[in-house]
């Protein structure tokens, strides 16, 4: 979604947040992956 300004800093944050959180979310799914093999 659009954001109404745009800031440097603001867009890297968020670009930084969403690749924490995918990384994040990949970890979560190996470890998943290893308890139920």
């Amino acid at each position: 979604m659009p954001h109404m300004y745009h800031e440097p800093a603001c867009h890297v944050l968020d670009q930084s947040y969403v690749l924490l959180m995918q990384a994040m979310a990949v970890h979560v799914q190996a470890e998943q992956n290893k308890l139920v093999s």
